[in-house]
């Protein structure tokens, strides 16, 4: 015996709807994060594999590198 409940379409088209959007922004954020991390991680690594020679001529000091990446990367646009 099957059971089957039935609601009106228009409401579970709406739920559907609600639902789909809210994974789709999900996804989208979770995207976006990770993104940003391996922007951040990468740029990390490619600076801090520079002599300290070469940081203080493009004016950063070592002790820096993941604070100036990280204000870079929040003042980029969205």
């Amino acid at each position: 015996m099957t059971v089957c409940y039935e609601l009106p379409a228009r409401r579970i088209d709406g739920t559907a709807s609600r639902l789909v959007k809210g994974l789709d922004s999900a996804v989208r954020r979770s995207a976006g994060a990770i993104s940003r991390w391996n922007r951040r991680r990468t740029t990390i690594r490619a600076l801090q594999a520079l002599s300290d020679h070469h940081l203080l001529d493009i004016g950063l000091e070592r002790s820096r590198i993941a604070a100036t990446v990280d204000e870079l990367l929040d003042n980029e646009p969205a």
